[in-house]
C-alpha cells in the first residue's frame, strides 16, 4: 500500500514486486532456520552451562541473603491520643465581618438569593425571541 498525499492507503498495482518481496523474506527466514544451530545453538540450555568455569566469580558468596533482610513483623502503629492532644478552646468562636459561619448568612443583606421564591425563573432564548424551538444555532 502506496500513501497518497492526504494520507490515505491506496492500493499498489504492482503485484510481481510484492511477490518477490515477501519471497525474499520467506529465503532469508529458512536460511536463518538452518544456521541457527551452528551460529547460536550454544545458547541453548540453563544458564549455569554458559558460565560453568566463571560461576564461582560471579556470584558473591559473601553476600547476605535478600530474604533475611525483609523484617516479618508489623509493629503496631501508635494510637494519634499518644502523641496529640487537643485541648479546649478557651474562648467562644469569634463573630466573623460578614456575620457568617459556613454557608449560613445572618444578616439578610448577604444572601444570595435575593428574591427567595417570588424571583422570576430562568426562560430561554427560544421563548424571549419568539423562535421555534428546532433552529439550529
Amino acid at each position: 500500500m502506496v500513501a497518497d498525499e492526504l494520507g490515505r492507503e491506496m492500493p499498489t498495482d504492482n503485484q510481481v514486486a510484492e511477490d518477490l518481496i515477501w519471497k525474499g523474506h520467506c529465503i532469508a527466514e529458512q536460511r536463518s532456520v538452518k544456521t541457527y544451530r551452528s551460529k547460536w545453538g550454544f545458547l541453548k540450555g540453563p544458564m549455569e552451562n554458559f558460565v560453568k568455569e566463571d560461576f564461582d566469580q560471579l556470584v558473591d558468596k559473601k553476600r547476605v541473603n535478600w530474604r533475611d533482610l525483609i523484617q516479618n513483623r508489623v509493629e503496631e502503629p501508635e494510637p494519634p491520643s499518644k502523641y496529640i492532644s487537643v485541648l479546649p478552646s478557651p474562648k467562644p468562636v469569634p463573630s466573623t465581618t460578614a456575620g457568617m459561619i459556613g454557608w449560613r448568612a445572618v444578616n439578610s443583606q448577604n444572601w444570595l438569593d435575593r428574591y427567595g421564591r417570588h424571583g422570576r425563573p430562568r426562560v430561554d432564548i427560544f421563548k424571549q425571541l419568539n423562535w421555534p424551538a428546532d433552529v439550529p444555532m
